[in-house]
């Protein structure tokens, strides 16, 4: 489930599904009704099947909080009143620098350049999985799965087979 998390579920986060990747919406149905089949027929059994069955629901509660945080946060509002905000403060500094052109052309560009790259950075950080330079990587999931790699060699560790294929490509 894992390999399909960092290939397909962060492939669907970029196309901005907020779904995720159906084949590991699959992989999570097979790994809980695996929980769900466990045998309890002993009290060691019965009481390492609670610990399972919420690592279970923790997998899925963090997946579900995973897709949710690629939704865009910054409401329409907010970027008005950052809009009307930078013109107020040009206009302002236009009427303030009014009897030197030189240093009003200077202070302008200088201030409208700054202010550009503050709204693209808060943009970039509002579409953390679809940004264009700052996307989250699923970085500690590889390194997580290179380290099963190393430690258990004779398993086979090719990716997922797919269970389910999106009805949305």
């Amino acid at each position: 489930m894992m390999r399909s998390t960092v290939n397909d579920d962060w492939a669907a986060a970029r196309a901005r599904d907020l779904t995720g990747a159906e084949t590991t919406t699959a992989w999570a149905a097979r790994v809980q009704a695996g929980v769900e089949g466990l045998s309890q027929n002993t009290d060691t059994r019965a009481s390492n099947h609670y610990f399972v069955t919420q690592a279970s629901l923790y997998l899925d509660r963090d997946r579900q909080l995973r897709q949710s945080l690629g939704l865009a946060e910054i409401p329409l509002s907010i970027w008005l009143v950052i809009a009307v905000g930078i013109f107020v403060f040009i206009a302002l500094l236009e009427f303030h620098l009014a009897s030197s052109p030189r240093m009003r052309l200077v202070a302008v560009v200088a201030v409208t350049l700054v202010l550009l790259a503050i709204v693209a950075a808060l943009d970039e950080l509002d579409r953390p999985f679809s940004g264009d330079f700052a996307l989250v990587q699923p970085q500690a999931l590889e390194a997580s799965l290179q380290q099963l790699e190393n430690g258990f060699p004779g398993v086979i560790w090719r990716p997922c087979p797919v269970l389910a294929v999106s009805v949305r490509d």
